[in-house]
């Protein structure tokens, strides 16, 4: 068996080392949604009966998926404090506050208004993932710090040293 994970991290492997799954932003990023949220109570629960759901998590996180074969719209109510998320399945809250992938509004009322979804796709937010916060003492995002040490907020999350030979 392979003891290394691909060179360049991609998660996509290449037939001679690991996969690496847990290094995709997507699978990295929900594992902090996890640590976030841990022991927060399930909230604002909503499904069209199909496979479209979304629920939060209290004021810590919010999630929506869509596993069906169209794009569709929606506004969601949250508990999350007002401002803008960077989604977690898209891409990471940088140091300097930025994102790499998409940002997620919410309302001063706790709305997420007219977001689309498309076909299989997702976004998830929470709190740790706010762009527009004074995080103090703290990096000003969660971001690539939380992935490669131990962070203050979330404690140790391993992403790129995880132990595993790289390259």
């Amino acid at each position: 068996a392979p003891n290394r994970c691909d060179i360049d991290n991609d998660g996509e492997g290449d037939g001679d080392h690991w996969v690496c799954e847990h290094r995709r932003t997507a699978i990295a990023n929900t594992v902090l949604f996890r640590k976030v949220t841990d022991g927060e109570p399930l909230t604002h629960w909503w499904s069209n009966g199909n496979n479209r759901i979304a629920f939060g998590r209290d004021d810590k996180g919010f999630v929506a998926i869509n596993r069906e074969g169209s794009a569709f719209s929606n506004t969601y109510q949250t508990n999350m404090p007002a401002g803008t998320y960077c989604d977690i399945t898209r891409g990471d809250l940088l140091p300097d506050g930025t994102c790499t992938g998409r940002l997620i509004t919410v309302e001063a009322n706790g709305q997420i208004l007219s977001q689309s979804l498309d076909p299989m796709d997702a976004f998830a937010i929470h709190i740790a993932a706010r762009t527009d916060w004074d995080y103090g003492d703290h990096a000003p995002g969660y971001g690539i710090p939380y992935h490669t040490g131990n962070a203050p907020i979330l404690g140790d999350v391993w992403r790129t040293d995880d132990g595993v030979l790289q390259g």
